[in-house]
């Protein structure tokens, strides 16, 4: 499921923006646009038609449509030849095979039937397109709309309008004159080995979620992947360096009988551990849909251990992970706690502990309703910094667009000892509301880089504000700004007078204190105040 939000209704009028106020209020065309924009039209019907059948479409860009460079033909051409003879016999025909060179979806496509000559401004023409690389030109089609039905594999439809994204049993239309670039979702980009540098320069592959295996063959900067028998499976020719001093392999690696495009980055240091904290009380209808998701989405990433801290649950939550994760326990790869201490749920103290207990280098809050979706481990691997940290609600300038969160505006991913810098979250926050954003400031006061996450990662299963303040002390959420006690606008109010008071490191070191027992009576652990260590007390 996509995490990207629509509009929808047929035949409706519509109307976004990207910046506050980009949208002239009462007129479309004024002399002064906001933000010294160019006004422009798209008609999708003829002028003289009666207004109340017109179509059209108002943009506001950064730069007019003419600002361009001279146009020039193609080499190769999409709308192909002449029509043929009529023909009342039933056709079949195989289907395409992915190419073997780097081709993007116009050069993909292929002319397969139409009722008219190109020339003529009527008709339908159909086309199949195969491709196995993102777009990086744009093009708009100004003869009629485009209806795209992918059979294989998910695109994002970049348009002037916003992001589609499509996959199969779906279908888009781009309406004609709308400029437009296909991404592909599945087919390019992408990890599908990860490549570790060892002394003496020589290189290991790891198990990846394509099942590759094999060993590396090195020839000045080209690394080939050879199987068994001694057959290419992959090459790959070195681009130098990207941003983060990592050597860059472009080339082409075998899934089946096709080459798709793909690029390996090769980190000159092993990779970090990261710990994905969940905290739970009374979700188990939650965590059972979300962590067993989550566990399988990410097995490509070696280092990583799952954190699930049961706050004293009493749905069933232990019995459960006991009898359908026990293997995942048994394998290290998820450490599961519990307190008897709380008598209600307390999300700064929860959030706090998990992260406390957590043996990663970078933490990662994700809560019982989020999914992290695929791949989302090594997307923190290479995004994570020790002087940033990443958030998942949109970021514009320095405002938090939290009216776009998709339900992960409290999922935050940083290094461990960034968090402990500013003292964790702040347990004087003891209801719903404002915790992650009073974290948030207080890293961005003292100086670290905030970024969103990919929305491609943020997605959650939706419920309601009863959902969320049942197990809480306070159950007034206060989102009408009249909330007592626990409200987000107590809590806001106390996050706004600390970071006024340059109060930027909270708890006086009582970071998610308490005691725990893990893994059903392995060890009992007692968190103390930082910076002591945790104490485990093997029984």
């Amino acid at each position: 499921m996509s995490a990207l939000r629509y509009q929808s209704g047929f035949n409706n009028q519509f109307s976004s923006e990207a910046l506050p106020g980009a949208l002239p209020i009462g007129q479309n065309s004024p002399q002064q646009v906001p933000y010294g924009l160019y006004a422009e039209q798209i008609s999708g019907t003829a002028f003289t038609v009666p207004r109340a059948e017109a179509r059209r479409t108002w943009l506001y860009r950064i730069r007019p449509s003419a600002l361009h460079p001279r146009f020039a033909r193609l080499e190769r051409q999409i709308t192909g030849g002449g029509l043929g003879p009529v023909n009342p016999n039933r056709l079949r025909w195989n289907p395409l095979e992915i190419p073997a060179e780097p081709t993007d979806f116009l050069d993909g496509l292929l002319a397969l039937a139409a009722t008219a000559e190109p020339q003529q401004a009527s008709g339908v023409s159909l086309y199949l397109y195969c491709a196995n690389r993102s777009m990086q030109r744009v093009f708009f089609n100004a003869d009629g709309e485009w209806l795209i039905v992918p059979q294989q594999g998910r695109l994002r439809l970049a348009t002037e309008l916003g992001l589609l994204e499509v996959e199969p049993l779906e279908i888009a239309v781009i309406p004609r004159g709308i400029r437009f670039r296909v991404e592909l979702l599945d087919a390019g980009g992408g990890w599908v080995a990860r490549v570790v540098g060892l002394p003496g320069g020589a290189v290991k592959v790891e198990p990846d979620p394509y099942g590759l295996t094999g060993s590396w063959k090195r020839e000045e900067l080209a690394l080939s992947i050879v199987d068994a028998t001694g057959r290419p499976v992959a090459r790959f020719v070195s681009q130098g360096l990207d941003s983060r001093n990592r050597r860059l392999f472009w080339g082409e690696v075998k899934v089946g009988s096709h080459w798709l495009e793909h690029c390996l980055r090769i980190r000159s240091q092993p990779s970090p551990r990261i710990s994905l904290c969940t905290t739970s009380r009374n979700r188990l209808h939650h965590v059972r849909e979300t962590l067993p998701r989550n566990i399988a989405d990410n097995r490509d990433y070696p280092n990583l251990e799952f954190v699930l801290l049961d706050y004293n649950s009493s749905d069933g939550l232990g019995d459960w992970v006991r009898k359908e994760l026990g293997d995942e326990i048994a394998s290290g790869r998820l450490s599961y706690y519990f307190t008897a201490e709380p008598t209600h749920f307390h999300a700064t103290h929860s959030r706090n502990m998990s992260i406390r207990l957590a043996s990663g280098d970078i933490v990662c809050v994700v809560d019982a309703d989020n999914y992290t979706g695929r791949g989302f481990a090594s997307y923190l691997a290479d995004h994570v910094e020790s002087d940033n940290f990443l958030i998942g609600c949109r970021l514009e300038g320095d405002d938090f667009m939290v009216a776009y969160d998709e339900g992960c505006v409290g999922r935050y991913a940083l290094y461990k000892t960034t968090f402990l810098d500013v003292g964790g979250m702040d347990e004087a926050h003891v209801g719903w509301g404002y915790d992650d954003m009073d974290l948030f400031r207080r890293l961005m006061a003292k100086g670290y880089r905030c970024q969103s996450i990919d929305p491609r990662y943020a997605r959650c299963i939706p419920h309601d504000d009863a959902e969320r303040s049942k197990e809480l002390r306070y159950q007034e959420l206060g989102r009408d700004k009249t909330g007592g006690d626990g409200s987000v606008w107590v809590n806001k109010r106390r996050s706004q007078a600390n970071i006024n008071a340059g109060r930027l490191v909270l708890n006086g070191g009582r970071i998610g204190c308490g005691e725990v027992v893990k893994n059903f009576g392995e060890a009992t652990i007692v968190v103390p105040q930082s910076p002591a260590s945790v104490v485990s007390k093997v029984p």
